[in-house]
């Protein structure tokens, strides 16, 4: 049957199949994982059929689970994944785009320098080509006086000769100044050249070195993953072989018990049946005790009723567990296929990544190989200038020679007049040689401070980028240590919190004993109707906060060892720890907690005033039965009313049968009228009750009522005391006996709120319950193809004891 209020299902009305039930489970985080994840909406029973076994009966539904939002949830957890992929790739391809923008600016820079450079050398020629022609128009002047100034020439020949070879010297003078400055200058252009050479082909370097690290990194990467993959692949395969076996195996086992089960029915009906028929004798024989007979009769076909449907129930549960362990197979067999086809997906995935990681390898190389060509070009083009400039030397070198060659023999023949004016002429000409010589060495210092700052400025960018590499890396290492650290730190938290659950185990039991002892008086009075002082139970619940505080977890461990077989007070005693636990979990007040404590201890002692053989009686009760039982809650408020207890206490036991949507008893509160005290102790009460064995019941294993209670909030039971209570729990309480996915048997040690799936075991039996080497393993730090809890058995029925398991060497 279909239990649903949720709108969008409301179509679906019954679904009736043949034996057991299912339940589907929802829930994210440490709250509670799903057991099946129905992933499209409902609308109709068939609907539902293909993710439901054929042996389910009846489904329940979470009302709240919200598909659309979780379907959002997961689009956005994708969405984010795909988000961070993208940032990574968008910070990679920012990262080349800036390398090669910083590559470019440099290109970009030296051919600037050389544009400027080039502008420098045409600006110098046309001031050489004005100076020539200059010459060649006072030249021609010169020929137009020749004739002018035959007479004064013929005079001062001697004069001008002795003037020529002067000037002649200073000219020479000038022309080897001038050529060595040349020369010094050329030098200076190359030292800067190959200064800017040496730093593009250090940066080359660096470069190609870099990209060289991450190919390499990239294919150690991948060879590990891969190496990983395959031996995930390897694990799956044969842990997926060692289910199979082992499902054989128990389908084995569970065939031999059932063929034992069936002789043990035969032999219990025919022994029935043997002494109805000696009844029958004895009857005939004894008609004077026939009413003893037949009552005797009665009993023992009641006894033997009981027994063959004792076995008739371990048989169905037989066979529930022999398919659950079939499906089980199945579906690991089905998670190994799933597996393997994500491991060939994931080694596709790297295949892939490491084509693109060579493609990207290759551009990068046919990169640096145009640099590289680009850089060939840049040098030619500059040999070819300064061969270019070399031969304008050169050819300026010679035409100076022609020219002092005709200014020579014309000079011969020159007047005074035009050889003071060439004086005149020569000193301004020097003035001005001067002055250009000094705005060009200042224009040589500029452009010469600027390639060292431009160089400079490299370095230290090559310096900040190489400090910024060091630092990432020191993060890297820093946050590896921390991670490291806090492994560590974790571990040894784990150890001690082991060692003390297992120093503190004596002494959590002789406190758990004390309470036993105490309570079994109080209730012993109560039953036989004689007073008793409340408050001397106020030392014993300092005892149990001490033992709580000292350490919950042991104190805990004790409420299901069946020390006590008066299930009143032991049921009693374990919801007084519980709520005393989940308050001081809260952080309440210690006034408050010695309340609740109180509360808890006395909140069944109502039960000493209902006849046992009501409370022991196995099966279903009369209406009038039940009222009486329901009753126990007003029974308990007017004994310790009697008492004089505190108005809170007596609150919260008359109010723990109260549920939040107004189903509870006496009243039918709801909601905000109940007792904040009585909602803590209703959420241990159920559970205390659910997953302990009585005549009527028994116990259900602790997950499933855990999984129950989850449900139940908001609606039964309040929401907030509910998840605390789970988290402070866990799915597998300590103390708790369960089966691993290997088949070993162990005793839960410690559980993690953030993984409540997945605590600290200690194994101490095999597959077979044998004693075996203890080993401590931490279900989180193992996958979950590796190892995991498959089954929670209740240790009362394989007469294990926990606590024995849990301090043994």
């Amino acid at each position: 049957m279909v239990k649903n209020t949720n709108t969008r299902m409301r179509t679906v009305h019954k679904i009736s199949l043949r034996e057991g039930m299912f339940v589907v489970q929802y829930g994210k985080g440490s709250d509670a994982d799903p057991l099946v994840l129905v992933t499209k909406p409902i609308t109709q029973p068939s609907d539902i059929a293909e993710f439901i076994p054929k042996h389910v009966v009846e489904v329940m539904i979470d009302p709240d689970f919200d598909y659309e939002a979780w379907k959002r949830e997961q689009a956005q957890e994708e969405a984010q994944q795909l988000e961070a992929e993208t940032a990574r790739r968008k910070a990679q391809d920012e990262a080349q785009a800036k390398a090669k923008a910083a590559k470019q600016k440099a290109q970009d820079e030296e051919a600037e320098r050389e544009r400027l450079r080039r502008e420098a050398i045409a600006r110098a020629n046309q001031k050489k080509q004005a100076e020539t022609e200059t010459k060649t128009r006072q030249l021609a002047e010169a020929e137009a006086k020749k004739k002018a100034a035959e007479q004064v020439a013929e005079r001062a020949a001697e004069l001008a000769k002795t003037q020529a070879a002067a000037r002649l010297r200073a000219e020479a003078e000038a022309k080897r100044r001038a050529e060595e400055q040349a020369r010094l200058k050329v030098e200076e252009e190359e030292k800067r050249r190959r200064a800017i050479e040496l730093a593009r082909q250090q940066a080359e370097a660096e470069a190609r070195k870099k990209a060289e690290d991450k190919a390499r990194a990239l294919a150690e990467a991948q060879a590990k993953n891969e190496a990983e993959l395959e031996a995930r692949r390897k694990r799956a395969q044969e842990l997926a072989k060692q289910q199979a076996e082992e499902a054989k195996r128990k389908a084995e086992e569970e065939a031999r018990l059932k063929a034992e089960l069936e002789a043990r029915r035969r032999r219990a009906i025919e022994q029935a049946r043997r002494q109805a028929e000696a009844d029958a004798r004895r009857k005939a024989e004894e008609e004077a005790r026939a009413l003893a007979e037949a009552q005797a009769k009665k009993e023992a076909e009641a006894a033997a009723q009981k027994q063959a449907e004792e076995k008739a129930r371990q048989k169905a549960a037989l066979e529930a567990t022999r398919r659950r362990a079939i499906e089980l197979a199945q579906q690991q067999a089905e998670e190994a296929r799933k597996q393997a086809e994500e491991e060939a997906r994931q080694q596709a995935e790297l295949e892939a990544r490491r084509k693109r990681a060579q493609e990207m390898a290759r551009k990068k190389q046919q990169e640096e190989e145009e640099a590289k060509r680009k850089a060939e070009e840049t040098a030619r083009l500059a040999e070819e200038e300064r061969r270019k400039r070399e031969e304008e030397a050169r050819q300026e070198t010679e035409a100076r020679r022609k020219a002092a060659e005709l200014a020579q023999q014309q000079a011969e023949e020159a007047a005074r007049k035009q050889a003071e004016e060439d004086a005149r002429i020569k000193a301004r000409n020097d003035a001005k040689r001067k002055a250009e010589e000094e705005t060009r060495r200042l224009a040589e210092e500029a452009a010469q401070h600027k390639a060292q700052e431009e160089a400079r400025k490299l370095a230290e960018e090559q310096a900040a980028r190489k400090a910024e590499q060091d630092r990432l890396l020191a993060e890297a290492l820093a946050r590896r240590s921390a991670k490291a650290e806090a492994a560590q730190q974790a571990e040894e938290a784990r150890k001690r919190k082991i060692t003390a659950l297992r120093a503190g185990l004596p002494e959590a039991e002789k406190t758990y004993r004390n309470t036993l002892a105490h309570m079994q008086d109080v209730f012993q009075r109560a039953r036989q109707k004689q007073d008793f002082d409340h408050l001397s139970t106020l030392p014993v619940i300092d005892a149990l906060l001490g033992s709580l505080r000292q350490n919950a977890s042991a104190l805990t461990a004790m409420l299901k060892r069946g020390i006590s077989d008066d299930y009143a007070v032991a049921h009693s005693v374990n919801v007084g720890i519980l709520s005393l636990a989940l308050g001081d979990y809260l952080n309440m007040k210690d006034t408050t907690l010695k309340q609740l404590g109180l509360a808890g201890l006395f909140h069944d002692i109502g039960r000493a005033h209902i006849p046992m053989n009501i409370l022991n009686k196995p099966g279903k009760l009369t209406p009038k039965e039940q009222e009486l039982v329901r009753r126990r809650p007003e029974m308990g408020h007017g004994i310790l009313q009697l008492q004089g207890a505190d108005a809170q206490v007596l609150r919260a036991i008359l109010e723990h049968h109260e549920r939040l949507d107004g189903s509870g008893y006496p009243a039918g509160l709801k909601a905000e009228a109940i007792s904040p005290m009585a909602l803590i102790i209703a959420v241990a009460d159920l559970f205390d009750a659910m997953t302990s064995r009585t005549p009527y019941r028994d116990p259900e294993p602790a997950p499933r009522i855990l999984g129950h209670m989850y449900q139940w909030r908001a609606t039964l039971l309040d929401q907030d005391v509910t998840s605390h209570f789970i988290k402070f729990m866990g799915i597998y309480p300590v103390g708790s006996l369960v089966r691993l996915t290997n088949g070993e048997h162990g005793v839960v040690m410690a559980v993690n709120p953030e993984v409540p799936l997945r605590p600290s075991v200690r194994i101490c039996l095999d597959s077979k319950l044998h004693p075996q080497k203890p080993r401590l393993v931490h279900l989180t730090e193992l996958g979950e193809k590796d190892l995991a809890v498959r089954d929670f058995l209740d240790p009362g029925i394989l007469g294990i004891d926990t606590i024995d398991l849990m301090r043994s060497n």
